[in-house]
């Protein structure tokens, strides 16, 4: 498959592997989780012992911490494209919860950003990847990169991604805490429901004091007639099994069911759960 619009996007999209082999146009620069004085790359290298470890800090333990990629990172992919003279658009993380957007914007002044786009999704995860999949569509359908870029943007503000976090320690030691700040020191009964913003932030969306309280929130929150909705979670199974289910009872979309990568669960730590969703625009 030729196209001259190639796509990069930072781990945090958690595409398929699948997916990626299906597009020679998609790239993936990743971020690293940095645990018990190991460096992991995240979706490149093989994860499954960091996310065991992961799930045990409920018990104690170091706490992991991440770091965005470097501009060399991207200018290792952007500077081959760029000299066969494609177009690229780059997505990435919302620019408040990493510098992976500032290292795309630093490497694409290193290797002539002319022909380059770097979007800040404003979000993370399925939320960021539903911008990536947009893009992919856009490039199959042979659309110009401006026209792609202003679809996503214009797409960009109709997704929400909501978070059940156990506690907010892991978001306070990372800094991404956000507006969120206002819940630590409260009551321990409070199981705050959190949202990325349409900054990129987070924030709180409710404060709820039972899962079953949580569980009606959510159902009431999400539109019937979404264009698409996923749940994800970090050592939480079987509230997300019951999000999913209840999500699932509600839409009539296929609602994705995934365990959060790496650098996400280390940004929100073990014991939570995410839902994300796409308003349908169309009526």
């Amino acid at each position: 498959m030729h196209t001259k619009i190639h796509v990069i996007t930072d781990s945090t999209s958690y595409i398929s592997k699948e997916y990626l082999k299906r597009y020679p146009f998609l790239h993936v620069v990743p971020l690293t989780v940095h645990f018990k004085d190991t460096g992991i790359e995240d979706y490149i290298e093989n994860n499954c012992l960091f996310m065991k470890e992961l799930a045990m800090l409920g018990k104690g333990g170091a706490f992991p911490s991440t770091s965005q990629p470097p501009p060399g990172k991207y200018v290792e992919v952007l500077s081959p494209l760029v000299d066969k003279g494609h177009e690229i658009i780059v997505i990435t993380i919302s620019s408040k919860l990493s510098g992976s957007y500032e290292s795309a914007l630093i490497a694409a002044e290193i290797v002539g950003g002319d022909r380059i786009s770097i979007i800040d999704s404003k979000n993370t995860a399925a939320a960021q990847r539903y911008l990536l999949e947009y893009t992919v569509e856009g490039i199959l359908a042979g659309r110009t990169r401006s026209e792609i870029v202003s679809h996503i943007e214009s797409k960009r503000r109709h997704i929400k991604l909501l978070l059940m976090p156990s506690d907010l320690e892991h978001l306070r030691r990372g800094g991404r805490i956000g507006g969120a700040s206002a819940l630590l020191g409260t009551v321990l009964d409070i199981k705050p429901i959190l949202e990325i913003d349409q900054n990129g932030l987070v924030n709180v969306f409710d404060k709820i004091r039972t899962n079953k309280r949580m569980f009606r929130r959510l159902v009431e929150t999400v539109p019937v007639d979404v264009r698409r909705a996923s749940v994800a979670h970090v050592a939480d199974l079987d509230r997300a099994q019951e999000i999913h289910r209840l999500i699932s009872q509600k839409v009539h979309c296929h609602v994705d069911f995934c365990e959060a990568g790496p650098v996400l669960a280390a940004h929100v730590g073990p014991g939570t759960s995410g839902l994300i969703f796409e308003k349908n625009t169309d009526n």
